[in-house]
């Protein structure tokens, strides 16, 4: 039997806050690895090699462009990308839990959210993804 997790704003904030602070100048993005139940920061060759990944999945991957947000927590400002598998965005279901990550911002959006310390490097994930995934320009 699973495990069951129950898990609180606070809670969920102050795990977001603890892997901010351990952010280094070569971390590009932050993001919640929910196999592992736990924040991850990737850094420019670790976003490449996840951008790999994505290429190769290709269609199976929808973004929303109205993901593509400018939030702050603490003060600190991210520019933020959510992924979703195109097979739930044709159900229609969404992708059936939401975003931990989204909820240190206060939102919640389902899928695969990365949080970016500079809107060019988000950007430039968005444009590069944009020629191999599926990208949708309307709201959600």
């Amino acid at each position: 039997m699973a495990t069951m997790t129950f898990i609180t704003k606070q809670g969920n904030d102050a795990e977001f806050k603890q892997g901010i602070s351990e952010m280094t100048r070569t971390d590009v993005c932050i993001s919640h690895n929910a196999r592992l139940n736990g924040y991850m920061l990737l850094d420019a060759n670790e976003m490449k090699a996840q951008m790999t990944m994505w290429k190769i999945q290709g269609k199976a991957i929808t973004i929303y462009e109205s993901n593509n947000k400018t939030l702050t927590f603490n003060g600190k400002t991210f520019y933020t990308m959510t992924l979703l598998p195109t097979k739930m965005v044709e159900s229609g279901h969404g992708d059936g839990r939401c975003c931990i990550l989204s909820m240190a911002f206060g939102i919640m959006v389902s899928g695969h959210t990365y949080a970016f310390v500079m809107k060019e490097n988000r950007d430039a994930v968005f444009k590069y993804l944009s020629k191999h995934l599926t990208i949708i320009k309307k709201s959600a």
